[in-house]
């Protein structure tokens, strides 16, 4: 089977932080979504790195026939369309193949159309027939890139300080540049009407940048150009374009797509939750709660509660669990009570804690917004893995020492991220360590 592009359907490329994809049957569908639209590979994979390095998930696709499945599984989808210097007529013909995607009951919350920072490409067609197939009425253009300078000063597009059409790609010997004007650019591409915004605008604020686009009284759809001379006014302008209530198009290269990514975790726009469940009896592995825990992180204490099938209080204890993972927050599940005790439990009892942890963490697994499990103590992090269903765990990389990350083998949930460790080894940092480890911070 070919791909959108004439590729072979195996051809994508994952940009995942230790996560594999996991089966559509067992996620439920999420809202918080990124689209991607980009015209060649390379620009693809460089737009969607910003989100993979804010822990998001994210994939870059080749091939449409999978895509719904793909949609479920990842933050953020990169579709490598391959029409940077196809003929109008076939670009049409291939972004139709999002129109379902689009216009879809589960459409992405924000859709980024990648452009070339040289200006290279049918850009105007290119927004003139996403704007058709996804009904936006606001379409915002700054493919400047200032930290590889690309600029665009006053509506002229500069590449080092020099314009565009005075560069050597105007000699490009498939898509040769001859105008700097950016503005005038667009005009000769799109049909809509383009209204330029100047730096002195974005200078001011981002409610400066959004009054300038709200003054606009002409028909829409509508495309603002806009300068950008550093990296603070793309800032501006993917604030400004992410707050306006009218249906919004961003376009623009790597630059601007960096600070999209930022603008929307800043927001706490996608969900991200981290469960960690410790069965240690080590005062090291308290003093490590402690200390998550006055970071912010919710701690819920398993000791001396009642765990039996019928029990109103394991019931509640499920819920509130439940709730804590669904709402994209972090949660460590201790065995110790809140003085820090383990409790003696005799085997029916130990049965029935374990039956809830593997009762709890299967559910918690079927988010696909968990990024992983931190399992303190042999034990415990066995009955876990075995209650997924897994066969053994693929290693990864030592986190810190004598604390590996691996990914599940075998069952409904492989390729979720695990990270164990030994009760009794570590600073009081560890399991905050392994957290942010999980959800790909530095």
């Amino acid at each position: 089977m070919k791909g959108l592009a004439g590729y072979p359907s195996y051809h994508t490329l994952c940009l995942v932080p230790l996560q594999e994809e996991r089966k559509e049957e067992r996620r439920e569908k999420r809202m918080s979504r990124v689209l991607i639209v980009a015209d060649d590979l390379t620009g693809a994979a460089d737009s969607c790195l910003p989100f993979q390095k804010l822990g998001y998930q994210g994939l870059v696709l080749f091939d449409l026939t999978y895509l719904e499945t793909s949609y479920s599984n990842y933050d953020v989808l990169c579709i490598d369309t391959e029409t940077r210097h196809a003929s109008p007529a076939e670009i049409e013909r291939r972004l139709d193949a999002l129109q379902a995607f689009l216009a879809g009951p589960h459409p992405p919350e924000v859709v980024f159309k990648k452009v070339d920072s040289t200006l290279r490409g049918s850009i105007g067609v290119e927004i003139d027939r996403l704007v058709a197939l996804g009904g936006f009425q606001v379409v915002i253009v700054a493919p400047a890139f200032p930290r590889q300078g690309r600029q665009t000063i006053h509506g002229v597009h500069f590449v080092n300080s020099i314009p565009i059409a005075q560069t050597e790609f105007a000699n490009d010997p498939r898509f040769p540049v001859t105008e700097s004007h950016l503005p005038t650019l667009l005009r000769q591409q799109t049909q809509h009407p383009v209204v330029h915004i100047h730096y002195e605008t974005l200078a001011k604020d981002e409610e400066t940048f959004i009054q300038a686009m709200q003054a606009y009284t002409g028909p829409y759809p509508v495309v603002f150009s806009c300068d950008a001379v550093s990296d603070t006014d793309l800032q501006m302008i993917a604030v400004g374009g992410l707050a306006l209530s009218r249906p919004t198009l961003l376009v623009g290269s790597a630059g601007l797509a960096e600070q999209v990514a930022l603008c929307l975790h800043r927001q706490q726009r996608f969900l991200s939750s981290v469960l960690m469940i410790t069965g240690s009896l080590s005062h090291v592995t308290r003093d490590q709660i402690d200390y998550a825990t006055a970071q912010g992180v919710s701690t819920i204490f398993l000791g001396g509660k009642s765990l039996e099938p019928s029990s109103p209080e394991r019931d509640l204890l499920a819920r509130q669990i439940r709730e804590r993972i669904a709402q994209g927050g972090d949660l460590i599940l201790s065995t110790q009570d809140e003085t820090g005790k383990v409790r003696e439990q005799d085997s029916p009892a130990l049965e029935h804690l374990y039956d809830f942890l593997s009762m709890v963490v299967k559910e918690a697994a079927k988010f696909p917004h968990l990024r992983g499990l931190v399992l303190v103590g042999g034990e415990t992090a066995l009955h876990i893995i075995t209650a997924l269903g897994a066969s053994g765990l693929k290693l990864e990389r030592e986190i810190l020492p004598a604390v590996p990350a691996s990914r599940l083998v075998g069952g409904p949930f492989r390729g979720l991220p695990i990270v164990t460790k030994a009760g009794g080894f570590g600073t009081r940092e560890a399991l905050l360590r392994c957290l942010d480890f999980l959800k790909g911070k530095p």
